[in-house]
């Protein structure tokens, strides 16, 4: 079906937005924060049953603490201090190879986790996290959500869109109309191909694996090892090439988990899934034969490599898994994509509000695409370190006798077994990577016509990192996220981060001793030339609202005590000033950036 202007839609809203995923679900929560009308669609009937998408880092968390979600999804997840650790074993039950921890339960890089973000990492499987997401949305009035509603095409109109949809129940056609269409449609998305976007890389369908969800009673694993994952494998024993290793990770202690299969590389892809008992293989992994073991879903999915040439076009603008596909590895996946609603939400909120013009939008691919390119490219690197690990253990090879050959000579006192052995030790190091890659996380530096780095030094207008996939660097350049610093009010009960000051849908100046009076009245100046907008203005040093308690803000914040750094509604900073200004100069200065940030100029 064809659309034209002059057909009458059936639904009018500002915001169109396709899939009810953790992209979707969480585009629709942030534009509720916004109090922007959004209708939400997905062909399904329902949110998903789907356990997958589970990890949630801390650069995630923040966002959802910003328009306070953060507690719901704490009181669902799981904390990771509750399953710390990750074995390699014969079987769950079984010979242990080795063990390690995860994230900040490393000890050495613990303080590290705990000093870069006021939130935690939090283990949120995906069907809880849509169920929160649309709940929460849905219930503030502004999101409507329409479930066996397929999308189909749209016609893009300058001044909205319309979109040609497909109610499955009553078989009829559902014309949409939106000032923006937004696609976190999934990995298989229609909207991306439709905007003419080509999706880059080394290939899709690298390999296809497979995840079987069951019930089984792991307590008396957990009481020895409380692990989020175990990955059993047995190169010494022949085994189905489709589970070359079998990862089992926990979904809710200790009674829900899911089996993921890895095959060996170049194995065809089962168009049957039934073909293989998926019982009788995880009470086999397990290593109890008296296990009850209850399996409940089967599903299978690519790792793909590959990422957009370019995220949106005209009022369209695609996010998720339909601009980025990679493997698990790192948990980036749903984060991700979640961070690019987030930085996307605020910006349409400001276009329909008038605050800022529509050339903002053009910075949401100039900032994201490069974030998901990078995405891409760890996600792969730590699969390939994993698969590195496997063969090393022998696990990609496909005659049983050279694995046990490989097996035996691991054991020899030799010059051959001694250089197997210094690749086990290497390959099994540098599996860490894929478990504690905070730089990875949080990294994010964003260059685009909505950070205004023109004031910085030409030498130091990018960061230098020591690590950038396993280290943060935290620092108040233009285009990184805010530094988290922990700063007192009035006592001990009134402890607030950076980040609870910024964020809440505004824009904020940090400011010290001697800077106060003169950021504030620069900020009502500004307010004078760009109507709805609202700028807080906060004061951290001694004798001021906030105390630098650790003198945490000292040592990151890069501005002299009276100077200002200015951070966006998705609390990064957007520019900064690092010397003092009278008040004409400041005033002056703030009113011009803004204006450029926001595209009036």
């Amino acid at each position: 079906m064809s659309t034209t202007s002059s057909q009458t839609p059936d639904i009018v809203t500002d915001v169109l937005v396709v899939g009810t995923g953790p992209c979707g679900g969480s585009l629709a929560a942030f534009l509720a924060h916004y109090n922007i009308n959004a209708t939400l669609i997905d062909k399904a009937s329902s949110t998903t049953a789907d356990a997958r998408a589970h990890v949630t880092n801390m650069a995630t968390v923040e966002c959802f603490r910003d328009i306070g979600l953060e507690k719901e999804i704490l009181r669902l997840g799981t904390a990771y201090d509750n399953m710390p650790f990750r074995r390699y074993c014969h079987t769950v039950h079984g010979l242990e190879y080795f063990r390690g921890k995860i994230l900040n339960q490393v000890p050495e890089w613990k303080q590290e986790y705990e000093t870069a973000s006021p939130c935690r990492h939090i283990d949120l499987p995906q069907n809880d996290a849509e169920a929160i997401f649309t709940k929460w949305a849905t219930q503030t009035g502004y999101i409507k959500v329409r479930y066996n509603t397929e999308y189909v095409s749209f016609v893009d109109h300058g001044t909205h869109v319309l979109a040609t949809c497909h109610d499955i129940q009553t078989n009829k056609p559902v014309l949409i109309q939106a000032r923006f269409l937004c696609g976190a449609d999934g990995g298989r998305s229609k909207l991306i191909s439709q905007i003419g976007a080509t999706l880059t890389g080394p290939r899709e369908d690298l390999e296809t694996c497979y995840s079987v969800d069951f019930s089984a009673d792991l307590t008396s694993v957990a009481a020895k090892c409380p692990a989020f994952f175990h990955f059993v494998f047995r190169p010494a024993e022949e085994f189905d090439p489709h589970c070359m290793v079998a990862v089992v990770r926990t979904i809710r202690p200790w009674h829900q988990f899911q089996l993921i299969t890895i095959p060996v590389p170049g194995t065809p892809v089962l168009k049957d899934l039934n073909v293989i008992d998926w019982k009788a293989l995880i009470v086999d992994l397990l290593g109890d034969p008296t296990l009850p073991v209850e399996v409940t879903k089967t599903s299978k999915w690519r790792v793909n490599d590959v990422v957009a040439d370019y995220y949106s076009k005209g009022n369209v603008f695609c996010l998720g898994d339909a601009v980025h596909r990679h493997p698990p590895s790192n948990g980036l996946g749903s984060n991700t994509s979640i961070q690019d609603s987030h930085n996307l939400a605020w910006k349409l909120a400001y276009v329909l509000k008038g605050i800022a013009s529509p050339k903002l939008l053009d910075s949401y691919h100039l900032e994201r695409q490069p974030v998901g390119k990078q995405v891409v490219t760890r996600a792969n690197d730590s699969w390939k370190i994993d698969m590195r690990f496997y063969a090393a253990m022998g696990m990609t090879e496909v005659d049983v006798q050279k694995r046990r050959a490989l097996i035996k000579a691991l054991g020899e006192d030799s010059a051959s077994g001694g250089e197997l052995r210094a690749e086990l030790q290497q390959a099994s190091a540098l599996t860490q990577h894929q478990f504690s890659a905070l730089g990875a996380e949080m990294n994010q530096f964003y260059r685009s016509d909505a950070i205004y780095s023109q004031d910085e030094d030409p030498d130091t207008q990018e960061p230098v990192y020591a690590d950038k996939d396993m280290h943060y660097e935290r620092a108040t350049l233009p285009g990184m996220r805010l530094p988290h610093a922990w700063l007192a009010n009035t006592g001990l009960d009134n402890v607030v981060s950076t980040h609870d000051l910024a964020g809440k849908g505004r824009f904020t100046i940090f400011t010290g001793i001697g800077g106060k009076e003169t950021w504030e009245k620069a900020a009502n100046a500004a307010l004078q030339h760009i109507p709805n907008l609202e700028i807080a203005v906060f004061s951290i040093g001694w004798g001021q609202e906030y105390l630098d308690t650790e003198n945490t803000w000292a040592k990151t914040r890069g501005v002299d005590e009276p100077g200002a750094v200015l951070v966006r509604p998705d609390r990064f900073v957007c520019w900064r000033s690092r010397r003092p200004m009278n008040l004409e100069d400041a005033a002056c200065k703030l009113s011009m950036v803004l204006r450029r940030i926001l595209g009036w100029d």
